[in-house]
């Protein structure tokens, strides 16, 4: 999503915008808005999209006593 042409417009991930509570979010522009609140003066910010959880694990070899003796 982060290199995604097709961004969802939402005001928790715009520029213009801070965190006030877990459900709402400020606006430089509007005031208080909820985070799904959009408007045309949307820019794009990176570092506040969450990634997601769904990352697979990495299988790691499993060594015996006698990998590591000569």
């Amino acid at each position: 999503m982060l290199f995604n042409k097709n961004i969802p417009h939402r005001c928790d991930l715009c520029i213009h915008s801070s965190e006030l509570n877990f459900k709402d979010v400020v606006c430089d522009r509007h005031g208080v808005v909820a985070p799904d609140h959009c408007c045309r003066r949307f820019k794009y910010d990176a570092l506040r999209r969450v990634p997601t959880k769904n990352i697979t694990p990495v299988r790691q070899p499993k060594f015996t006593k006698e990998d590591f003796e000569l």
